[in-house]
Parts: C-alpha cells; structure tokens; sequence
C-alpha cells in the first residue's frame, strides 16, 4: 500500500484515529453500454467492525461503455462516508495520480470548513495510475448530469444551441441519475420519468444514459454529498468521454461563501486522471437563469424542477422548487411557461420560506423584479413581505443558537437542522442485472 496524508506541514495525521475505511468494487457487464457495478465500504476500528456499506450502480447508456482505468469513482463516492469517521480510507485497486492530488485538496477544504462534521483522513492505495490520457480533440467530447431543472437545462441549452461560442461544450450524451431530486411520496413512474427526460435530451440530439444508485444512503450529510454523488456518476463514463459537466447550483462570486453540495470551485476538485469535472453557467444567479430560459421555446415546455411529481404532470406547481420557479418567471417579466400547467396560488408564495435556503433565493428574485420592473405584481409584493417577516425571525434564532452553542453555526448546520433532505424515492435493485432487465 502507499500512504498519503494532507500536503499542509501543520497536519501530520490523527494518530488518535485508527478507524480503517476499505474500498472494493465489482463490476459485471450485462451487454453494450449496460453494467453492473457493486461498490463495497467496511469500516472497522482497533480490528473491531464498524460498519459496512453497498452501493450499487446499475448503468444502462444508448452507447457502448469501456472498461474503468481504475477505482476512480468508487473513490468519489466514499469520500464523505470516510469524512464522517476520519483515519484512512484503504483502497484496494489503482486510483489516478490527478484524484489523488484532488482528493487530498477536497477533504482538506470540507475539514477547515466544518470541523465538527467531517475529519481529515489519509489515503492508502495499491496502485498509482499515471497511464496517459489518450489524445483529446480540439473541443472534448462531454457528458452532462442533466435532470431537466433550471440548472441542467439552461447548460444543455446554451451550449447545445451553440450560443457559448467558442467558450462553450459539445454536449454528446446526457446523465441522469433515477429518483434524485424526488421525493418519497412521488407519484412519478421511475420508467415515465426516464422516458420524459430521453425525449427531452432527444429534442437536442442528445443521448441519455441512466443510472440507478442507492449512493444517497451512505451519508448522514445528503446537501453536502451530491456534487460527489454527482461527480462519481459522471466518471463510470470516463473512458467514453473527457469532461463531466455539472449545471451550477451556485455562482462564483456569492457573498459570504460557505460551500456545500456543488460548487463552482469545487466540483473540478474531483477531476481524474481520465476526466475532467466541470461546473456550468456558475456566472448566473438562479433567478438570471429562469430569465435566460425564457429565451428557449423548448426549454418553457421540458423544463421539470418539481420534488414531488404527479403521474401526467411534469410540474405540481405547489411545492418550494415550484413555486420559486414560476416567481421566477414572473420577477423576470415573462409569462408562467406551459411547463407549469397550474396557475401559481397568493397562498404558496413563501409558505416554505423556513429556513436559510429560502432566504437565500429570494433576495435575487426581488432584485430581478427591480431591474425588470415586475415590483408591483401581487405575488413579488407579497413574497418581499413575507421574506422580511422570516428575516426577523431567522435572524434572532440564529443568535440564540450562537449564544447557546458559543459559535457560529455553518449554512450546512442550519440546512441540516431545519431543512433535511428527504431520502431517495427509487431503490435500485440489489439483484444484477439480467439480459430480461
């Protein structure tokens, strides 16, 4: 084995810590462009068992899929269960030279930033793979993380329809992870849903592939996995294409930066040595984005942001990432497009505003009503009151909760306390997949 520890000189290790995280992986290829992959984690301490962890990535893509290089995305995907315990995660297998690197930088970040939650570990690996890259045309050939939200969709439109420029990617394929994003009393068919987004990605020429994980399940720190989650998924594909793209969920230049999920200055972090990750439209707030999409007829019609989907209806038109869409839509001057086929209800705007998140987004859909001059419709009017209420009240529980603790709380303490993250809808199969699947 070969053992790596942080590059910073006041880090030395935990000799503290003896917990042990170790990383097999099986994969199983069922036909072209479907496999089977099992990616096991036991955690054991002083020899005693802790606990052990499956993860399971069924993947099934319109185009035929090389054989991994490595244990690259099983690497990715463990980060955060090992963060949680800290010591060293052991893998068995080959991991490239570049996630190595990467790695050791991205715990390092998440370990400065929140202490408390997650520990530096040290990196054992069998293997260093430094094989070369093979030669990459003049513009990468990528695959997106495309779940037909704002974010995913504005970055297969922009850069589909060319109108990035030079600056932009060739989309060649579309990802989707089944069930993330949904929530447990959805009603949306896992084979309906599947189909909707490869119509959408078909509208663009686009191909889609599909995988089913339960990789959701092996974190107590769900808002800060899934750009991992995210980023792991994209390189089971790193043999077929050089970049993985992530449409941004945040911008660059937010004030009072705390990371959590996917950023744009972390997600190239989990870069391999076969794989570039990159994050997308990272220049636009949430509510520029909704203003952008106004601009493609296509989009107005596929776009779905819905948590909690209803058989038929790509949009419910009542939950929070509804209802913060259509004001959207409405703070930019534009008309609810027909994706959203319920009219938006006085009486949900700003019902969910609860917690940070909430109050995060709605100053940027003030401020877009502002320029755009939509400041006096009902619903902005009704949504600045409300978020000036919350405000308040947000406010003092927040320095009731610094008086009590004696320190600050992170975003991420404040999302995980009043905002969790419902678990995953579709179980994927713990059985292999079969030639009738």
């Amino acid at each position: 084995m070969i053992s790596l520890s942080l590059p910073r000189p006041d880090y030395q290790g935990d000799k503290t810590n003896d917990t042990i995280v170790e990383i097999r992986a099986e994969t199983k290829r069922i036909g072209p462009g479907r496999v089977d992959h099992r990616l096991v984690l036991d955690a054991s301490s002083s020899g005693r068992p802790l606990w052990s962890k499956e993860v399971v990535f069924l993947v099934d893509a319109p185009f035929d899929i090389p054989d991994l290089k490595n244990l690259d995305p099983f690497v990715i995907a463990a980060l955060f269960p090992t963060m949680e315990v800290g010591g060293t995660l052991r893998v068995h297998g080959a991991v490239s030279r570049t996630l190595i690197r990467n790695v050791l930088d991205y715990q390092s970040v998440w370990h400065l930033v929140s202490p408390d939650l997650f520990k530096p570990f040290d990196l054992e690996v069998e293997t260093v793979d430094d094989s070369p890259v093979e030669q990459r045309a003049s513009r990468p050939r990528t695959i997106l993380a495309f779940s037909a939200g704002v974010d995913s969709m504005l970055a297969l439109c922009r850069n589909a329809s060319g109108d990035t420029g030079e600056a932009g990617y060739q989309i060649d394929a579309g990802m989707l992870i089944r069930g993330m994003g949904v929530a447990p009393g959805s009603r949306q068919d896992p084979v309906e849903l599947t189909e909707d987004r490869r119509r959408i990605c078909a509208r663009w020429d686009v191909p889609l592939a599909v995988i089913d994980t339960d990789v959701y399940e092996i974190t107590e720190k769900p808002l800060a996995m899934f750009g991992s989650w995210l980023s792991a998924c994209l390189t089971l594909f790193s043999g077929s294409f050089d970049v993985g793209l992530i449409g941004s969920s945040e911008v660059w230049y937010a004030p009072g930066w705390e990371i959590w999920g996917s950023h744009p200055l972390l997600d190239p972090m989990l870069s391999s040595g076969q794989m570039a990750i990159r994050n997308d439209e990272g220049l636009f707030e949430r509510a520029e984005k909704v203003a952008l999409l106004a601009r493609y007829p296509r989009a107005l019609e596929d776009l779905r942001v819905c948590f909690n989907g209803q058989e038929g209806m790509p949009n419910c038109c009542r939950c929070e990432k509804c209802v913060r869409t259509m004001l959207g839509f409405i703070a930019s001057g534009n008309e609810v497009p027909p994706a959203f086929p319920k009219p938006l209800r006085l009486q949900d705007v700003g019902r969910d505003m609860r917690s940070e998140l909430g109050l995060k987004w709605t100053p940027q859909t003030l401020e877009c009503a502002r320029q755009s001059g939509t400041l006096d419709h009902p619903a902005i009017k009704l949504l600045r009151r409300r978020y000036r209420v919350k405000l308040v009240k947000f406010t003092i529980k927040r320095w009731v909760r610094r008086l009590i603790t004696g320190k600050k709380p992170s975003r991420l303490h404040i999302l995980d306390s009043l905002y969790p993250i419902p678990k995953r809808a579709f179980s994927a199969s713990r059985g292999p997949l079969t030639d009738g699947d």
